[in-house]
């Protein structure tokens, strides 16, 4: 995998990070009826999503730390 498709892959994380956490909340403000669960749900995969892309940042960042290429 090259390096723009890492790049690529690594914000398509961040954002749709974002983009849950911000539905979750979203919904929770507006007092939609929905089941209750559906918020949390919505809320820890955007948490994960961001723990992923915080994963990916920091290992490239090492990897650039430590001189290694595409390894």
């Amino acid at each position: 995998m090259s390096q723009d498709a890492r790049n690529s892959a690594a914000m398509t994380l961040g954002v749709v990070g974002f983009v849950l956490i911000g539905a979750a909340l979203l919904l929770l403000l507006r007092g939609v009826n929905m089941p209750s669960w559906m918020p949390v749900v919505l809320g820890v995969l955007g948490v994960l999503n961001l723990a992923l892309f915080g994963r990916q940042l920091w290992l490239r960042r090492f990897k650039e730390h430590a001189g290694l290429r595409n390894g």
